[in-house]
């Protein structure tokens, strides 16, 4: 017999419900965020951190995600669904607003589905280029900007290097300001040829002609990017003013017939109506063609080429309407398991690696897959031998799906499994899926958790690879080494000539003042990444309070239970010597309250605005004011840029939220 009303019931299933919904949102960001950062930065993201999923399987978590912030807006912020495919750019080159947004492509893995969008409409097929994105701007004829496509609505300047890329014209026969954008590629010969240099030379390996070339055009020094021999495909013209004389500008594909008279070099192009199949025969085309085609292609892009459609369409918050990318299913092969290769991370977990017989696919030859973690090698009885399905998706390491057929050593061998720390020997125990190390010794831990420390600070000019010269030769144990090298120092290292040591001194030398959360979500502590850093930061201003909360006091924290509590508590004072020893080296800046203009008011922040977000959210902090992540009925005030979403705005009008534009904000400013 129940004693509880139908109204308490559904209240608490619907409790249950928000709390599982919440539970899930978390999980996805955390892959999303993984599997992006695997994808934008595999030399930099550790064994322990990287998640490789399928372009599929990556879209299925996104649209699941942006299901449930439709659901519960609340749940999650849009400022992590804005920076979804974002490449992060690096802080040494200056940022610059784009002229008009470079958006992204919606994308489609059904034929039928495009057919069905591109539905009587004038087509134009293009392949689509595994590259970075990069908008130039011409005036009075001659290149003067070249911009990365960064978070879409401001990007890096990298015109010195961008002119160091010979399909880039400096001129062009047109005075009116102009921007042609297109992909900067490198050739997969030229990939090869630069891979088997980096072998022989035993130099830091490239994982994909995409990610070297992405490299190659941030670099400081301009005759890297030019010594890369880098390429440049243009695929879009916007005139800013009056267009050329001769041409009218009503298609894209007149469109690329002027850049092809202004001398850019152009995609392969399938131009017709979808009556006529043209959908169907671009596909069956480049489906055949991408293998021995001289880039890295992984899909296809169609335009509704009429540009008064195009108009007539528009755009989204993200995608424009008229525009859609085709994406290939990952492809799957069945190979032998040779052999399982264990590493350790920077928190001490021990991650496997599998070893297998060379195969094809995707144009690469794979050698390597990810096993996940122990229990799933245990679960799956995994021994070599095995005939193992796998599947490569993009340029990172493929993965384990599932045993084909067992091989003559039926079960597992728990021999496979280390009872040892595979770097320094120390006794691994069992910690839910993982097998751990948790000595303070292990050199395998101190690297990933330097790497992992140069990862968040952003001290570019510092790759993986001059870590791991570092260990090797003794120079460093800690992130507190890297501040005591001098240029002498680093110039003992293999390869490092004189320009190379320059540019490493001067970006740790950048990093000698760190904002306070960076710092914390930079240490490497378990249970503390950039969202619980902000918390904690905000809770504990001061290095000294944090480290004497206690764990009552963490658990008080927005998000936070007394498990999760524990363990930041536990990794806090386990590292507590190490902090102190840093906090010598390093200058933090804290968010100090300047005014009270704001005092006890909240806000949340959202849309484009004419500073950089982070920069008004710092304000409202400084003048007394609190941030929160999503409209909730705590809000009081939604300072809302261009482009916010229908989402937010409802949010706000549900709760009686004030919303403010820009200028309405900072009138409220001292």
């Amino acid at each position: 017999m129940s004693f509880l009303s139908s109204r308490v019931k559904n209240g608490i299933k619907k409790a249950f419900h928000s709390c599982r919904s919440s539970a899930r949102v978390k999980q996805l960001m955390d892959q999303i965020d993984r599997a992006r950062r695997t994808y934008y930065t595999p030399d930099d993201i550790d064994t322990e951190s990287a998640l490789v999923i399928s372009d599929t399987e990556y879209d299925r978590l996104l649209s699941e995600l942006e299901l449930l912030h439709e659901q519960n807006p609340t749940s999650i912020t849009a400022d992590f669904l804005d920076t979804v495919g974002v490449e992060q750019e690096p802080n040494t080159f200056p940022k610059v607003l784009h002229l008009t947004p470079m958006l992204s492509l919606d994308k489609e893995y059904d034929e039928e589905a495009l057919r069905s969008w591109a539905n009587g409409e004038e087509i134009i097929a293009t392949p689509k280029y595994d590259g970075l994105s990069l908008s130039l701007i011409y005036e009075s004829g001659h290149l003067q900007r070249a911009v990365t496509r960064g978070n879409g609505k401001e990007g890096a300047d990298v015109t010195p290097n961008a002119r160091m890329i010979e399909d880039i014209p400096q001129q062009i026969p047109f005075a009116e300001r102009i921007e042609v954008r297109g992909e900067v590629l490198m050739k997969r010969k030229r990939f090869k040829d630069l891979l088997e240099h980096a072998v022989v030379h035993s130099e830091e390996l490239p994982k994909s002609a995409r990610n070297l070339a992405a490299g190659s055009l941030r670099q400081q020094d301009p005759q890297i990017t030019r010594d890369r021999g880098l390429n440049f495909r243009a695929y879009q013209v916007i005139y800013h003013g009056s267009i050329p004389e001769g041409y009218i500008s009503i298609s894209d594909a007149i469109d690329f017939e002027w850049l092809k008279y202004a001398r850019f070099k152009i995609p392969a192009i399938i131009h017709g109506y979808t009556m006529t199949g043209v959908v169907t025969e671009a596909i069956n085309f480049w489906t055949k063609q991408r293998e021995r085609y001289s880039f890295d292609i992984d899909g296809i892009v169609f335009r509704i080429s009429n540009r008064e459609r195009q108009k007539e369409l528009g755009e989204g918050r993200k995608y424009p309407r008229y525009a859609k990318a085709f994406k290939w299913e990952a492809e799957k092969g069945t190979t032998m398991l040779t052999g399982i290769e264990w590493k350790t991370g920077k928190t001490g977990r021990v991650v496997p690696t599998g070893l297998v017989e060379p195969i094809e696919l995707s144009s690469a030859t794979v050698k390597r897959v990810t096993l996940h973690n122990a229990k799933n090698v245990v679960d799956n009885g995994l021994t070599p031998g095995d005939k193992i399905n796998i599947q490569r998706s993009g340029e990172v390491i493929p993965k384990f799906l599932g045993i084909a057929e067992r091989g003559p050593n039926t079960g597992i061998d728990m021999g496979q499994v280390p009872t040892r720390c595979p770097s320094c020997g120390y006794l691994l125990h069992w910690d839910g899926v993982d097998i751990v190390c948790n000595s303070t010794a292990c050199g395998a831990r101190a690297r990933s958790r330097v790497i992992h420390y140069v990862q968040t600070v952003k001290m570019d000019g510092i790759g993986k690879g001059i870590i791991e010269k570092m260990f090797q030769a003794g120079i460093i144990r800690s992130a507190v080494d890297l501040y005591k090298l001098q240029p002498k120092d680093i110039a003992i290292l293999p390869q490092m000539g004189k320009r190379s040591v320059e540019i490493a001194f001067d970006a740790i030398q950048s990093r000698r003042k760190i904002k306070y959360s960076t710092f914390l979500a930079a240490l490497g502590c378990t249970g503390i990444s950039t969202g619980t850093a902000e918390k904690l930061a905000e809770k504990f201003p001061t290095v000294e309070r944090l480290l004497s909360a206690s764990i009552s006091d963490i658990e008080k924290l927005e998000g936070f239970a007394y498990t999760s509590a524990q363990r930041v508590f536990a990794s806090l004072q386990h590292a507590r010597d190490f902090i102190e020893q840093l906090c010598l080296e390093v200058e933090l800046e804290m968010v100090t309250q300047t005014s009270s203009v704001l005092e006890g008011k909240t806000f949340v922040v959202t849309g484009s605005l004419s500073r950089p977000r982070d920069e008004i959210k710092e304000l409202i902090k400084t003048c007394g004011g609190q941030m929160q992540t999503s409209v909730s009925s705590k809000t009081q005030f939604l300072v809302a840029g261009e482009g916010v979403g229908a989402i937010k705005l409802n949010a706000a009008k549900k709760h009686g939220t004030t919303i403010l534009s820009e200028d309405e904000f900072f009138q409220m400013m001292p």
